[in-house]
């Protein structure tokens, strides 16, 4: 085939029929990704390179050179890019991630500028594996021929500096293959230079004799968090946490049975250091910390959340690449909670919803109570008791999340349980008074998105004395969007264990305020209009609970609660 770029040029045919691109042999030099590259298979969209052209994989940062185009099939032949290291490295050596050649420098030089002299301390990851290498200087730029740009060295306790070569340590390290064996490191060490972030710095190693035997560069990361405990050998490289209910399979996730609050979970932290040694600490907000739990207790099994284990560093304790607030160090480490069942729990869940009274006394909150057995639910509304550890409820407090914590006795609830206090952490959200739209939104579970209540009303009309009309649509168009937000974003329960996927309801019922018998519909008719000669108020709030119908019973699923809104209001 005849190539309009180049002329009459017979191209190959790829295997999905399509012929590849050719440009002019006199075009410029071009860097091509590999994606896009004619490799003898299929041909559209694909593009024939020139000799001396280069190729990038960005999905994995691999370079090639083309090398040689072949005359009948026009497959390039790639070349895999090295750099050859510089006798003398300049600022123009730039540092890269791993490539496909020699191993690129990424090493950072850690400067705390807080206290006097600076502390500089060179990435862990440089150690040497010869007993040849003695000391090391660190130089700004790439020029270390004279010492004017040495900027590493240790002072005495007057200021006065001793040295400006650092006397390497021996460390213990893990090899690629599993074993481990002892090298020389770089210790902390000082400066009373001031550098930027991402400067330039070489470490030149020398051996006994002042031979170089080493070049490598670094890039300067300022931080606050570098801490001399022993000459700077002994530093912090990790902290974990144990406790009795870390996942086997997974040393990042934390199974705890549900009712349970942190404090009785047992947690310990444990932070390692670059010695070998470790130390053993409770978690009560003194050296260790856990963010994102609070005081909540879960409910419902499979209830999952994120959480941050946090150790806060002593003043004598030295890390790298720490994060720091105020001067004072910490690190952290992610995990992930979830919430299991265990012998004698019950599975039952807690939902409050606000309900508006007036401008004075603002809102107050109704409470239901759901068993995973789905047999019944129940109105806990007059049982509830707060817990005192938890702000009391704000009725007029707008725009600020409430975590509420509600305690139920449950042998007052049904005879059926035993005399057990279930409790339940619920966060309301109070957007305004109860005549707008969307007063407000709860969230069920900790981080809940998007949250339940945005959105949902129930539409009320007076359409002639004591008749009324109610439309609980909310504005949505689909029933799985009306289903989203007023039932799954309720996050009723469910077992994983036994349960793929949440049951569907098939029914729906409004609720009457004055208790009466309820509207009872099949899911089709989300969307309808239907009629009541029971009186609604304006700014209430109305009930819909959510079931599914077998051959043999009823599920209950759910229920959610709408504000009440009249045309003009």
């Amino acid at each position: 085939m005849a190539d309009i770029l180049s002329g009459a040029v017979e191209l190959p045919v790829g295997t999905d029929g399509g012929v590849p691109i050719r440009g002019p042999d006199n075009s410029l030099w071009e860097i091509w990704a590999y994606q896009n590259l004619w490799l003898g298979a299929a041909g559209t969209n694909k593009y024939i390179p020139k000799v001396n052209d280069y190729v990038c994989d960005y999905t994995i940062n691999q370079w090639w050179r083309v090398t040689l185009i072949d005359p009948i099939t026009y497959v390039p032949t790639l070349v895999p890019l090295t750099t050859t290291p510089n006798a003398a490295m300049t600022e123009g050596d730039l540092l890269q991630g791993v490539g496909p050649g020699t191993l690129a420098d990424t090493f950072r030089v850690y400067l705390d500028t807080s206290v006097i002299p600076f502390i500089l301390a060179v990435d862990g990851r440089l150690w040497y594996p010869g007993p040849d290498v003695a000391s090391v200087k660190l130089f700004t730029g790439s020029d270390f021929t004279t010492n004017e740009n040495c900027v590493s060295g240790y002072y005495d306790q007057s200021g006065t500096l001793v040295s400006q070569a650092i006397t390497l340590a021996p460390v213990t390290v893990q090899f690629p293959d599993g074993s481990t064996g002892t090298v020389s490191g770089v210790p902390v060490c000082y400066t009373n230079v001031r550098l930027a972030d991402a400067t330039p710095v070489t470490a030149v190693a020398y051996s006994s004799t002042g031979a170089v035997v080493s070049i490598r560069q670094l890039l300067i990361q300022n931080t606050g968090c570098i801490r001399l405990a022993d000459s700077g050998v002994k530093y912090v490289v990790g902290i974990e946490l144990r406790t009795p209910f870390l996942s086997s399979s997974d040393p990042t996730l934390i199974q705890f049975p549900i009712n349970v609050i942190l404090a009785n979970l047992n947690l310990m932290g444990i932070v390692r250091y670059s010695d070998g040694t470790s130390a053993m600490l409770p978690v009560d907000n003194t050296k260790f910390q856990i963010l994102g739990f609070n005081a909540f207790v879960s409910t419902i099994v499979g209830q999952s959340f994120d959480v941050v284990l946090k150790y806060n560093l002593s003043p004598d304790e030295a890390v790298f690449n720490a994060n720091s607030v105020d001067q004072v160090g910490f690190i952290t480490r992610a995990y992930r909670m979830t919430s299991i069942n265990s012998a004698g729990a019950y599975a039952l869940k807690l939902l409050a919803f606000p309900v508006w009274r007036d401008s004075i006394t603002g809102y107050r909150l109704d409470w239901f109570l759901y068993n995973l057995d789905r047999s019944t639910w129940w109105n806990v509304t007059s049982l509830v008791q707060f817990s005192p550890a938890f702000p009391p409820f704000q009725p007029l407090q707008y725009g600020v999340q409430q975590d509420i914590n509600a305690q139920v006795q449950l042998n007052k609830v049904d005879p059926s349980f035993t005399n057990y206090l279930f409790s339940a952490t619920v966060a309301i959200t109070l957007l305004g008074p109860g005549m707008q739209d969307s007063p407000w939104q709860i969230q069920f579970e900790p981080g809940q998105m998007p949250p339940y209540g945005p959105g949902n009303v129930a539409a009320v009309n007076e359409v002639q004395a004591n008749q009324y009309t109610i439309n609980i649509a909310s504005g949505y168009r689909k029933q799985a969007d009306w289903l989203q937000a007023l039932y799954y974003n309720t996050l009723p329960l469910t077992d994983p264990a036994t349960e793929a996927q949440l049951p569907v309801p098939t029914h729906f019922a409004i609720q009457m305020p004055d208790g009466s018998a309820p509207i009872v519909c099949p899911i089709s008719q989300w969307a309808s209009t239907f009629s009541t000669g029971v009186t609604i108020p304006d700014d209430s709030t109305l009930y819909v609970t959510f079931y599914m119908r077998t051959t043999t019973n009823d599920l209950q699923l759910s229920i959610c609660g709408l504000p009440v809104r009249y045309p003009g209001t």
